[in-house]
């Protein structure tokens, strides 16, 4: 069974901080690996390479965590608030 990483795991992760798992850090930085972590705490937006900042993982991220909108590409802002606001 796995287990749920905590919050300074999945920001390691997605820093690629030493002594986490010897991945390379463009296989650790996946859609779903950083969409899991910005749910599991939205500030790790922060680390998420800008590539992978979509308005979901966006919008997840600051459902998550309403600071992480600090993290938000501005081409994403308005539509994020938008929908986060929505629901």
């Amino acid at each position: 069974m796995a287990r749920i990483l905590s919050r300074n795991e999945v920001a390691a992760l997605l820093r690629g901080l030493r002594g986490g798992p010897s991945v390379p850090e463009e296989e650790l930085k996946t859609p779903e690996l950083c969409l899991a972590a910005v749910q599991n705490y939205g500030g790790t937006l922060e680390h998420v390479p800008e590539a992978l900042k979509t308005p979901e993982l966006c919008r997840a991220a600051v459902q998550n965590e309403s600071l992480a909108i600090r993290y938000v590409p501005e081409a994403h802002k308005e539509s994020v608030l938008r929908r986060v606001r929505k629901d």
